[in-house]
């Protein structure tokens, strides 16, 4: 018997470094039902089956469950006691709140990272500011997200201020993209070290 939620495990390309990353079933039900949700493939307001995503997404009710309750925490889905699952409305008040606060954690994270990155930090912030560029140009918003999150990861990683990449983590999850990419793209191309092009 295996523990909880971890029935099995697949393993996927996560970083431009070619290093790979294991996610669990929950991590991977999250991945793709947020996907969907950003994508507006499935709707502001649109009631989801339990039943339906876990045959859809080939996971079982627990891994699937703790993807709903940390969609549930991101705000990204309303779980209603008896009246079932709902995905969430879009607030434009909260969404620019959100991304109001996200601006001033990015600020301070591209700042950080300036100072503190190493020059793998900012080859791989190319290659994922490339990747987006790329996918934007052919309109492929699920593909943006992959690079688009990475870079997110990466310039946690590069500021080394574990306060705020853990103030952040919320907004980033919820917010989107914000241009920290070019935030960060144009200070990497000037701080002497950096031999990334």
């Amino acid at each position: 018997m295996t523990a909880v939620g971890m029935e099995q495990t697949e393993v996927r390309e996560e970083t431009g470094s070619g290093q790979a990353k294991i996610e669990s079933l929950a991590e991977r039900a999250y991945r793709l039902l947020e996907e969907q949700i950003v994508t507006l493939k499935l709707q502001p307001g649109q009631v989801i089956s339990e039943t339906e995503l876990s045959q859809a997404l080939g996971v079982s009710r627990t891994p699937l469950r703790q993807a709903l309750q940390q969609l549930a925490n991101d705000n990204l889905v309303v779980m209603m006691p008896r009246r079932g699952l709902f995905i969430s409305e879009i607030n434009l008040s909260d969404h620019l709140n959100l991304l109001e606060t996200r601006r001033a954690l990015d600020a301070l994270l591209v700042a950080s990272a300036a100072r503190r990155r190493q020059p793998e930090h900012c080859r791989e912030m190319l290659d994922c500011a490339r990747d987006m560029r790329e996918t934007a140009e052919v309109g492929d918003t699920t593909a943006f997200m992959r690079p688009d999150k990475r870079f997110d990861s990466l310039l946690k990683e590069a500021a080394g201020n574990r306060f705020a990449a853990a103030a952040a983590a919320p907004c980033t999850r919820t917010a989107g993209a914000s241009g920290s990419c070019t935030a960060w793209t144009a200070t990497c191309r000037r701080p002497p070290g950096c031999t990334a092009t």
